[in-house]
């Protein structure tokens, strides 16, 4: 799952460059975000690292799904070990990972926590 984490950052690069990026995220993912790339993000260029500090210093002017989609693999970065821990049969369905995560957030590190909880507040 943490192949997964800069999914959306592959999202300011053309639709071309987009299949080679394909195991960076659900092509439903880098549509939901790349109106924003383009919007938000476009002197970031197609370095990826730029893209997404841009993406997550704007996050309140994403679109809903895009501010899903960046806070997920935000929170996904700073909790996949915790992840792997806690929820390892379950990581690689998004709904049942937060489920599974809700359930153990007393368990979570304190960074994860953290991140965790901004996630859940924000993702909808």
């Amino acid at each position: 799952m943490l192949r997964l984490v800069f999914a959306c950052l592959s999202l300011s690069l053309p639709l071309s460059s987009l299949a080679v990026a394909q195991d960076q995220g659900t092509p439903a993912e880098q549509q939901a975000c790349e109106p924003d790339v383009n919007r938000l993000c476009h002197d970031a260029g197609s370095d990826r690292d730029k893209v997404i500090v841009c993406l997550n210093q704007k996050v309140r002017q994403l679109s809903p799904a895009c501010r899903t989609v960046i806070l997920f693999y935000t929170q996904e970065k700073i909790c996949g070990r915790d992840a792997s821990r806690l929820c390892s049969g379950v990581v690689q369905d998004r709904e049942q990972l937060f489920a599974c995560m809700s359930h153990k957030t007393r368990s979570l590190s304190p960074s994860c926590r953290q991140a965790f909880m901004v996630y859940a507040r924000e993702r909808h």
